[in-house]
């Protein structure tokens, strides 16, 4: 599935997009990044460093509207735009 990420620093120094797909493997939740698709948002680009190719984050939890991950000992909901 094609997607579009968002990363906006703690500080709020930078914020950027990079395009990328996105898919479940196991109990897990892989994101595949294009780097050379980063647009800057706002910030200087130098402090953006090395977007991986590929990431993957454990699923906690799930149902039809949320998706639960655990990222650096932080815990995510996504939710799904019902449109």
């Amino acid at each position: 599935v094609s997607a579009v990420f968002h990363s906006v620093t703690h500080t709020g120094e930078i914020s950027f997009f990079v395009e990328g797909e996105w898919h479940v493997e196991g109990d897990s939740l892989i994101f595949h990044n294009d780097a050379s698709s980063i647009t800057i948002e706002e910030g200087d680009p130098g402090l953006v460093g090395n977007v991986a190719p590929r990431v993957a984050y454990p699923i906690l939890n799930f149902d039809e509207t949320t998706l639960r991950i655990e990222r650096q000992g932080a815990i995510y909901d996504y939710h799904r735009r019902l449109e």
